[in-house]
This record gives C-alpha cells, sequence and structure tokens, in this order.
C-alpha cells in the first residue's frame, strides 16, 4: 500500500510551498487505499509520471469516496489515475478522482474506471490536453465553472462528459475523440463549442 508515503510527500512539498511530485515507470502501480489531500497552501502543485499508461496510481478499495481532494493550482501529466471497476467493465458508483475547489491542467493524463472524473466545486480555469477519459459516468461535474478547455483528447465508454450547474466563460471541446456516449454534453444551458 503506497497511500501513506504518497500522503508523506505531498506534505513535505506543501511546507516548502509546493513543487513536483515524480511517479517513476513502475512495471505494476502505486496501490492507493484512501484520501490523498494536497491542501491550498502550494502556489502550485504537480503530480508527474513517466507517461500517461507508464505510471498509474490505482484506487484498489471501494471508498465511496474521495482519491484526491485539492484546493490550490494543481498540475497532472504523463500518467494514469485509475479505480478497479467494481466489476467487469463497471466504472466505481461514488467515487471521484479529483475534487478541486481551484483550477486544474492536466496533460497526458488518463482517468478510468471512476463514476466522475474531476469534480469542482467553484473556480476558474480547467485545461485537459491529450488525456484519455474512459469508463465513467460523469467526466466533468460540478457548479460554477469557468472557463473551461478539453483539446485532443480521447473520450468514450462514458454516459456523460460534462455536468455542470453554472458558470460562466468559454466552455470549449476541441479535436476530441468522442466514442460511446449514452447521453449528449450538459453545460448549465450554455453553448459547448466544438471543432
Amino acid at each position: 500500500d503506497d497511500t501513506a508515503a504518497i500522503q508523506a510527500a505531498i506534505d513535505f512539498l506543501i511546507t516548502r510551498g509546493g513543487g513536483t511530485l515524480y511517479f517513476p515507470d513502475t512495471t505494476s502501480f502505486y496501490k492507493v487505499t484512501a484520501t490523498l489531500n494536497i491542501p491550498a497552501t502550494a502556489d502550485s502543485f504537480t503530480l508527474e509520471g513517466d507517461g500517461i499508461w507508464n505510471s498509474e496510481i490505482k484506487m484498489v478499495t471501494a471508498l465511496a469516496d474521495v482519491l484526491f481532494t485539492t484546493a490550490g493550482n494543481i498540475h497532472v501529466k504523463d500518467m494514469a489515475i485509475t479505480a478497479l471497476p467494481s466489476s467487469g467493465n463497471v466504472y466505481r458508483t461514488n467515487d471521484v478522482a479529483f475534487e478541486s475547489a481551484g483550477p486544474i491542467f492536466m496533460q497526458s493524463v488518463a482517468l478510468y474506471g471512476w463514476d466522475k472524473g474531476i469534480q469542482w466545486n467553484g473556480g476558474f480555469y480547467y485545461k485537459f490536453i491529450g488525456c484519455d477519459f474512459r469508463l465513467m459516468d460523469v467526466v466533468l461535474n460540478g457548479f460554477n465553472a469557468n472557463n473551461v478547455m478539453v483539446d485532443k483528447c480521447r473520450i468514450g465508454q462514458i454516459n456523460r462528459f460534462a455536468l455542470i450547474s453554472s458558470g460562466s466563460g468559454p466552455f470549449v471541446v476541441s479535436q476530441c475523440s468522442m466514442e460511446t456516449w449514452t447521453q449528449t454534453l450538459v453545460a448549465s444551458g450554455r453553448i459547448v463549442t466544438g471543432k
């Protein structure tokens, strides 16, 4: 179980105002069994791996909870954040990969097997580039989301891509591969642009 070691590394970086927590390539995965907290005290905090499927953090227990809670400026790149499916190819109900009250930037990140990929509670600037979002109920969920950009992502085996109850500013989806949706995009009545 890698939970305590990862949280200790997060806490160490937070005491220094933020930084990058690096997850080297592994033949297996980083096993997590409880929520990891990245508090708002960091100016900027980065989770970085060795490639979208080379470095994998996997929730292996049925938490019915959140893997990462974040409140600051979070960057995630070159890694997979996955949940062990509840059975076969069924996403886990009530589990959330990231719950955020601040900006999130993801590049080359896979989110797989979650009920909700990213759940935010207000905030500005959410950017997702070259990500792989699969086997989820909702990829982006929350309220008061402003300035959202999704570019060059693979999106499939999901029920809904975005479920956003309020917010302003652009919500742009461009150059994405979109497959196997059961419902359409919902973004608080705003027009979602696509290229």
